[in-house]
């Protein structure tokens, strides 16, 4: 009896019933990590190095994305399961990041409608994984959902954005070296990562959802996610996933192309976006602890002032005659970037959350999610791909920041979503 009560006083942190669910989180999140320290910085340098063409294929990504959101992501993610979603989905980013090493239009085009597709597929397959594991990990607990799923969205941010720091780093000093070869040297990098991205995926452990045994159909699932939308709290919620889209698509194509390029060059873009993911992992962090703690309310706040306070201060410092930073004030480039990195964290953690909490069925409430995100971030793309100055960019996605505000504010006064335990 003592070596008995001996061994279960000392078991290992994955030897706990409830931990495996955690670990099986932390092994997915590190995974995506891979794959989108490749995808990422690719992204972040694609408007800067390639042009119209970098602009035009990240456009056809998340135009591609908002298609199959409905259409290909919940249908796949409900046949296949988050496993195989995963595996599906990295491949078609590594494809994509393949072709970047041989950028041209034959090459480009193609990957990038797939990996809108794939990233479909990947999404409601992460938003699905997660609600899984956080809510079989809160019934072994006896924790309310709410808290596990705050505790494991701002987990999983925190990793997974540890990929703007690595992905930004490498790329920073790679293309700051006087090597001819620096842009193949980083090709081949990045193509490394999400291999084994890939093969990580192949070993993830499948969670099963407690309501998973009366499942529905395929064709059942996509309407699900169609017909949220006669839901009115998603509707009112749609001004702020829309903007949660638009800020990403706004810092990784206009902020880099357009503000950071002109006024650093394009061999400082990898350090100024390492600022940002810094700030978006540490905020992501806290912000989920906050979450778990306090619920929502302060991250949106904290996601509203922070991006508030960052466009206020930007447009001051605008060259209103070349469309470009004034190249005095290139040091303050950083300090926005940890503004907008917290800001983001906290864009990306809440709204995951809320539609965790506020709809029973994941996969419908993340296409819906994944794709007017997708639809917010097309419109900083698009406008790149027909070169609209930024002063006129600007106005727009500070114009959907308000209108997202107000939404919260309407949500929190007639519905309480942000505050209080949805179960």
């Amino acid at each position: 009896m003592i070596g008995k009560d001996l061994d279960e006083t000392t078991s290992f942190f994955w030897q706990v019933p409830e931990n495996k669910h955690l670990i099986h989180h932390i092994h997915m999140s590190l995974s995506l990590l891979l794959l989108f320290i490749s995808f990422n910085s690719m992204q972040n340098l694609m408007s800067a190095l390639i042009g119209s063409l970098g602009f035009v294929s990240l456009a056809l990504i998340y135009g591609s994305l908002c298609v199959s959101s409905f259409l290909i992501g919940p249908a796949f993610v409900t046949y296949f399961k988050p496993r195989i979603s995963f595996i599906a989905g990295s491949a078609c980013y590594a494809s994509f990041i393949f072709a970047t090493r041989w950028p041209s239009a034959g090459s480009l085009v193609p990957t990038a409608i797939l990996v809108g597709i794939g990233g479909s597929i990947l999404w409601t397959a992460q938003g699905t994984y997660l609600t899984q594991a956080a809510t079989n990990y809160a019934i072994l607990k006896g924790q309310p959902k709410g808290n596990a799923l705050g505790s494991f969205t701002g987990i999983f941010f925190a990793v997974f954005q540890i990929n703007q720091i690595v992905g930004n780093l490498i790329a920073g000093f790679i293309l700051s070296s006087p090597s001819q070869g620096a842009q193949e040297t980083l090709g081949y990098i990045f193509m490394t990562l999400a291999s084994l991205s890939v093969v990580s995926l192949f070993f993830i452990v499948p969670e099963e959802s407690p309501s998973e045994a009366h499942s529905t159909s395929i064709l059942e699932k996509v309407f699900k996610a169609v017909l949220l939308l006669k839901d009115r709290r998603l509707l009112l919620l749609l001004p702020v996933i829309i903007y949660s889209g638009m800020e990403q698509g706004f810092v990784f194509g206009t902020f880099t192309a357009e503000v950071i390029k002109p006024a650093m060059g394009k061999e400082k873009i990898g350090f100024v976006m390492t600022a940002f993911g810094a700030a978006d992992v540490i905020g992501s962090f806290l912000l989920g602890k906050i979450a778990e703690r306090y619920k929502t309310t302060p991250l949106v706040i904290i996601g509203w002032l922070f991006h508030l306070v960052f466009f206020v201060t930007l447009y001051p410092l605008l060259n209103q005659t070349k469309f470009a930073v004034v190249s005095s004030n290139t040091y303050i480039l950083y300090l926005l970037a940890v503004l907008y990195g917290v800001g983001d964290a906290a864009w990306n953690t809440f709204p995951n959350i809320l539609l965790a909490l506020l709809f029973k069925e994941p996969e419908a409430a993340f296409s819906n999610l994944k794709f007017w995100q997708s639809v917010g971030t097309l419109v900083p793309f698009i406008m790149g791909a027909y070169h609209v100055p930024l002063l006129i960019v600007m106005p727009v996605v500070f114009g959907f920041l308000w209108m997202a505000g107000a939404s919260m504010v309407y949500l929190q006064i007639f519905y309480k979503v942000f505050s209080g335990n949805v179960d």
